[in-house]
């Protein structure tokens, strides 16, 4: 149950899958007390993503120590020594493809992960791919399964920003000409947090998006994302930020506005209901145009995009629309007799003023219905959402799996007065705040 579980047919399936991961997991500590002269000078020659790059104390290692840069293929490969390399491959060459130095690489990664901008790359690269070296050669960062490709190595990026290797396009365009995959899931990841393009255009012209022979998903499995859901999240975080150009040419490659990812932090939100959410009408506009549709946006949703967008008459408007229907007022259907012979009212209990502790008055109007038996409150239109007091001392709405909502929800006609502590969690109905969007 426990291999099936995690996608494998049996026991003795998951336990070599668990030995592949670790025998491709690399600690990627940036320094170690063991380390001699080569070691110590690889680690800062090349990215780790555990430590901000160090490219800068390897070249004063260098300077300080010139044999450096030729006392190993890994060594020549980081520096660039085309020539050297040639004479070292001649001899000896297994080298190629020999893992060696502090993260137990092939010399095709330092090559990829160093930021020295040193020699030429271009020719070392055409060597080592001549000489047999793997295109699709990478690690797991820490046993994660999303492996650091040869790829993703030149490409850059990432929660730290690395620089990308100052000849990235050129040795991605070899890498992926070599039978390198295109849908790179680390590479996509990396460069979601910056708005250049420059890796988009080599990925999708090799195939991104449609499914190629990938040595990592084999190793893998299900642990790894499949090309369609790259993309998607790609997408997602592009409308996350408001990116234009890269959602349009996402689109232009065949990727849906309405696909979803796979990324836990943007749930199961697509493209469009994200650009919306985050203000971006321009990029909503272009997801829009392209066929993305929702069911699931409301003028919550649409009064939250105006003021992350810096609309104030949106807001105004939408704040007016429905001056009756929040937290403070009374049910959307207008009147207590109206919703006490509404069929959707069945066994709900009379309306009552929100309790208090003695010595404190409720608040004006606030007001709600309790359904009897059920702890919830509610309206003709169901729908209900979690609610915690505020500090005006009604229950506010808090979004599903999302922050409590922000100030411009604190209507006005709600009299200030400090929260209750540890009161309890309550619901009240979406709807009976603003009109659910159709």
């Amino acid at each position: 149950m426990i291999a099936r579980a995690y996608g494998h047919a049996g026991w003795s399936k998951l336990l070599a899958h668990l030995d592949d991961r670790l025998a491709w997991t690399r600690d990627m500590n940036p320094v170690d007390q063991s380390d001699g002269d080569v070691d110590r000078f690889l680690r800062l020659a090349c990215l780790s993503y555990t430590e901000p790059n160090a490219a800068d104390n390897a070249l004063r290692q260098l300077a300080a120590d010139p044999a450096l840069a030729v006392r190993t293929a890994a060594t020549m490969a980081a520096c660039g020594r085309a020539d050297e390399l040639a004479a070292l491959l001649a001899a000896d060459p297994g080298a190629a493809v020999r893992e060696d130095g502090p993260h137990r690489w092939p010399p095709v990664l330092y090559l990829c992960y160093s930021r020295l901008g040193l020699g030429d790359p271009i020719g070392t690269m055409r060597l080592l791919l001549d000489a047999g070296a793997d295109p699709n050669s990478g690690f797991l960062w820490r046993g994660l399964p999303s492996p650091f490709t040869a790829l993703t190595g030149v490409l850059g990026g990432g929660e730290q920003a690395e620089p990308p290797h100052p000849k990235a396009i050129e040795l991605a365009e070899l890498l992926l000409d070599a039978g390198a995959d295109p849908n790179d899931n680390q590479a996509f990841y990396n460069r979601q947090f910056r708005p250049d393009d420059g890796h988009l255009a080599p990925l999708l012209r090799h195939g991104a998006v449609h499914d190629h022979p990938s040595p990592w998903r084999d190793r893998l499995g299900t642990a790894y994302p499949s090309p369609q859901q790259m993309v998607g999240e790609h997408l997602r975080t592009a409308a996350r930020y408001g990116y234009y150009e890269r959602i349009r040419s996402l689109i232009a490659n065949g990727v849906h506005p309405n696909i979803r990812g796979y990324h836990p932090n943007l749930g199961d939100q697509t493209a469009y209901e994200i650009a919306v959410r985050h203000g971006h009408t321009a990029a909503a506009a272009l997801l829009a145009q392209a066929g993305g549709r929702s069911d699931r946006l409301d003028d919550a949703d649409l009064l939250l995009a105006a003021a992350l967008s810096g609309d104030g008459p949106e807001v105004a408007r939408l704040r007016g629309r429905y001056p009756t229907c929040h937290p403070c007022g009374p049910a959307p259907c207008g009147s207590r007799a109206s919703c006490t012979t509404s069929p959707r009212w069945t066994g709900c209990s009379t309306w009552a003023t929100r309790s208090t502790r003695p010595g404190r008055a409720a608040p004006p109007r606030c007001t709600r219905r309790r359904c009897a038996g059920t702890g919830r409150c509610a309206t003709g239109y169901g729908d209900t959402v979690p609610t915690r007091p505020c500090a005006t001392g009604v229950s506010m709405p808090r979004r599903p799996n999302g922050p409590r909502t922000p100030d411009i929800w604190n209507w006005p006609e709600c009299s200030p007065r400090p929260s209750e502590p540890d009161a309890p969690v309550n619901a009240v109905p979406r709807s009976a705040l603003l009109q659910r969007r159709r």
